[in-house]
C-alpha cells in the first residue's frame, strides 16, 4: 500500500471517488485533480464513502484516503481544502466547519436547499464558490446574511476543450440523454415521453443495479447504451440531433454544457436555476412546460422540432459555449483562487 505523504497543497473532499465516472461532480472533480497535478501541486482526496473499487484505486492520479482523522489534519496543514458534492454529510460539516482555507463547490440547486436544513449546511466554510449566474437566488443571500465570501463561478463551470466540430443535421432526428440513469434525473418521465414523441431518445450513462425498468417500459430496453468513455464523448453527441433531459433540480447540468460544446441543441425544463442562462432566450434550444405531462411535453417538442431552425440554432450552441466555457478561462480561475488561499495562508 502506497505510503501517503504528511502535508499536501490541495485536499478535495468528496462523497465519490473522482474515477467512477458516475455523473457531473466525480467527473468535475477527476479534472480539477489533473488541473491542480498538472501545476505540480500535491493532492490528497477524502473520499467520504468508501466505495471505490480496487480498478479504481490503481488508476488513481493523486493519493486517496478514507481515514477521517487523517483527511481533517491534512485539510488544516493544506492551502486549499475543497468540499465538492451534495451537502448531506452531518459527520462531515460539523468535523470540517470552521476551516478558513475551505471552499465549497454548489453542486445542488438553490432549491435544494430550501428543502433541507441550511442552518448547519452552509456554516461548512467561510467561502462558498457557488453555481449560479443570479445574484438574488437563494444561496446568495444566505451568503450575504452570513457574511460569507461567495465566488461566482459561472460562467466557467467545466473545462471543454472547445474544437469546431463538423456537425450536420442527421437525416433522422434523434435525441440524446446522457448522465446518470437514475430516478432523480427524470429517466421515468422520458420514457412515459417515448409514447407520444414523433422521435427516439438514446440514453448514455451508468446504471446502478436498484434502477428497475417497469414492464410496460421493458420494450424500450434497446435505447439504453450503458456506459460511455468521456473521451468519446463529443463523438457520440455529435451523431444526434438534440440532447434531452428531465431533471426538475439541478445546480447546473454539466451534460448540457458539454452537448452545446459539440453543436447540439438543447432541449429542457425549466425547472433549475441556470436553465435560462445555458437556453440564452430560446437561442440555444427549448423549454418544455415543467408542468406539463410526458404526453403534453412530448407534443410541445414535436412541435418545436418540426418548426426550428436546426443549423442557426446548433451554431448558437457551439458559439455560446465557446464564449463561456473554454478550459483556459476555468483552468486560470482556479489557479488563482488557490494563489489567492496560498498567499492568505503565508501571511
Amino acid at each position: 500500500m502506497k505510503k501517503l505523504n504528511q502535508s499536501y497543497d490541495v485536499v478535495i473532499c468528496s462523497h465519490n471517488d473522482p474515477y467512477c465516472n458516475f455523473g457531473g461532480v466525480e467527473v468535475y472533480n477527476k479534472r480539477l485533480v489533473e488541473l491542480f497535478l498538472k501545476n505540480n501541486l500535491k493532492v490528497l482526496y477524502f473520499v467520504i464513502v468508501p466505495a471505490i473499487s480496487q480498478e479504481n484505486k490503481q488508476k488513481s492520479l493523486c493519493d486517496i484516503t478514507y481515514d477521517w482523522n487523517f483527511a481533517f489534519l491534512m485539510a488544516k496543514k493544506a492551502k486549499l481544502c475543497i468540499y465538492s458534492g451534495s451537502l448531506n454529510n452531518k459527520t462531515f460539516i460539523k468535523m470540517f466547519s470552521g476551516l478558513k482555507n475551505s471552499v465549497n463547490i454548489q453542486h445542488s440547486d438553490a432549491s435544494y436547499y430550501n428543502r433541507r436544513n441550511e442552518k448547519w449546511k452552509l456554516n461548512l466554510s467561510k467561502t462558498i464558490v457557488c453555481y449560479t449566474n443570479n445574484d438574488n437566488t437563494f444561496i446568495s443571500n444566505v451568503i450575504k446574511k452570513k457574511k460569507l465570501h461567495g465566488f461566482n463561478i459561472v460562467p466557467i463551470i467545466i473545462p471543454l476543450d472547445l474544437k469546431p466540430l463538423p456537425k450536420k443535421q442527421n437525416k433522422i432526428c434523434k435525441l440524446i440523454y446522457f448522465g446518470r440513469i437514475v430516478k432523480g434525473k427524470g429517466i421515468y418521465f422520458l420514457l412515459k415521453m417515448l409514447s407520444h414523441l414523433n422521435y427516439d431518445i438514446h440514453f448514455y450513462g451508468f446504471i446502478p443495479n436498484y434502477f428497475k425498468f417497469p414492464k410496460k417500459y421493458e420494450k424500450y430496453k434497446s435505447l439504453f447504451f450503458g456506459k460511455y468513455n468521456n473521451k468519446d464523448l463529443p463523438n457520440i453527441i455529435k451523431q444526434y440531433n438534440y440532447t434531452i433531459t428531465a431533471t426538475n433540480a439541478e445546480g447546473f447540468c454539466i451534460a448540457l454544457a458539454e452537448s452545446m460544446a459539440c453543436s447540439t441543441p438543447i432541449i429542457l425544463k425549466n425547472t433549475f436555476q441556470n436553465a435560462d442562462f445555458l437556453i440564452d432566450k430560446g437561442k440555444n434550444g427549448f423549454f418544455y412546460d415543467k408542468k406539463a405531462s410526458p404526453k403534453k411535453a412530448a407534443k410541445q417538442i414535436n412541435a418545436y422540432i418540426e418548426n426550428n431552425d436546426w443549423q442557426k440554432t446548433s451554431k448558437n450552441c457551439y458559439e455560446f459555449a465557446k464564449k463561456w466555457f473554454p478550459k483556459e478561462n476555468w483552468e486560470k480561475k482556479w489557479m488563482d483562487l488557490y494563489k489567492s488561499f496560498s498567499n492568505s495562508k503565508q501571511k
